[in-house]
């Protein structure tokens, strides 16, 4: 992939996670290895994402909130949110009230 072509996808903000995996010893001549860059599959890192959830809830002695997962786990606090909803959405995890919002814990 010709380095004209990455500076295109940047200024049209169509990046993803292409540039993040690029070295520039990779693009010394000008032309990116398409075999070093490596894509990243969505699903992958959702369930490693769901995973380290998971193992934070098992940890924790009481419900978590959003942002305490993304305290634990890391990402940004819609990241927690979204992947919590995810989460119980398949019964992994439930929804319970704490006396400031709610909460998710391990269990049915």
């Amino acid at each position: 992939m010709p380095i004209s072509e990455l500076l295109a996808l940047v200024e049209t903000g169509r990046t993803g996670r292409l540039l993040g995996t690029l070295t520039i010893a990779e693009c010394c001549d000008g032309e990116a290895n398409e075999d070093a860059v490596e894509l990243h599959s969505k699903a992958r890192l959702r369930e490693t994402y769901d995973a380290r959830i998971l193992e934070a809830l098992r940890d924790a002695d009481e419900p978590l909130s959003p942002s305490e997962v993304c305290e634990l786990v890391g990402g940004t606090t819609h990241d927690a949110r979204t992947a919590l909803q995810r989460l119980a959405a398949a019964k992994k995890i439930t929804r319970t009230w704490k006396s400031r919002g709610h909460g998710y814990q391990l269990g049915a």
